[in-house]
């Protein structure tokens, strides 16, 4: 195997563990009402497996990267970007670049550049990179008003978006790490998306984890990006502090029953 494939995946496998404890972030105070448990059936044989390998578009952002976490070919491809300027929200087609730099966390002297930054041109802060689809089109792009990015088991968030009425809730087990701790201890957890769309129920399972290490999934965007007037989702769907891992939900290519489907994820590591 290439030496630097073999490091980079023992890194992988190894880095989780092996990097120093940030500080545990609080959780947010807020009045959000306790949702029902709602452990139905269906919900209890949820997969806590998210299938990674039938993605049809793939995901970027802008940053820093090691070699690997970054595909050969991304500078070739056509991608479309959801920035956030003066003005808003917005989808735009845009140019991708990707350039050689130092990694310090595997390139073992300041000469060597195996790593990548990706970034884009103009000003304006970009949200995620996707892979171009024929339905993504150049335009605003109507945010969610959220009351809060993270939803723990017992919590939902209930808003209403071009006229369709929407629920984020969770279930699991939430406890306290010490009496005197503001920090929770999150396991078996699922964040489900429901929404009433031309008088039917529909839910969708957005995340599932069995446990977390300092981590939370959290929201990074609510608002219709394909274009088919139902909201669409983009949560880090991570368990690891040292890990971040993007991911688009749209609602176009849902299947029957559900609010929006995942098309496209990814997952990078810090050290």
């Amino acid at each position: 195997m290439d030496p630097l494939k073999l490091k980079l995946l023992v890194l992988i496998l190894f880095g989780l563990a092996a990097c120093s404890n940030p500080d545990k972030k609080k959780e947010t105070q807020n009045h959000i009402q306790a949702a029902d448990t709602l452990n139905t059936k269906s919900e209890q044989e949820d997969s806590f497996v998210t299938d990674t390998t039938n993605f049809p578009i793939n995901i970027l952002i802008t940053g820093m990267f090691h070699h690997d976490e970054i595909l050969d070919n991304a500078s070739k491809m056509k991608w479309i970007g959801l920035f956030k300027g003066l003005n808003g929200y917005y989808l735009s087609n845009t140019k991708v670049s990707i350039t050689p730099v130092h990694d310090p966390i595997l390139d073992e002297d300041e000469s060597i550049t195996t790593g990548w930054e990706v970034s884009t041109a103009g000003k304006d802060t970009n949200i995620i990179l996707m892979q171009h689809l024929p339905y993504l089109q150049n335009r605003k792009i109507k945010p969610v008003s959220l009351s809060k990015t993270e939803i723990y088991p017992g919590e939902r968030i209930s808003f209403n978006y071009l006229g369709i009425d929407y629920e984020l809730f969770a279930t699991g087990n939430k406890e306290k790490e010490n009496a005197t701790s503001d920090w929770y201890i999150v396991s078996n957890y699922k964040l489900y998306l429901r929404a009433k769309i031309d008088g039917k129920l529909h839910k969708s399972l957005l995340a599932s984890h069995k446990s977390f290490d300092d981590a939370m999934v959290s929201l990074i965007f609510a608002g219709d990006l394909d274009g088919d007037g139902i909201v669409d989702i983009i949560l880090d769907n991570s368990h690891h502090y040292n890990m971040t891992a993007p991911t688009v939900y749209f609602s176009k290519p849902a299947e029957k029953g559900q609010v929006v489907k995942s098309v496209g994820s990814h997952t990078s590591v810090g050290c």
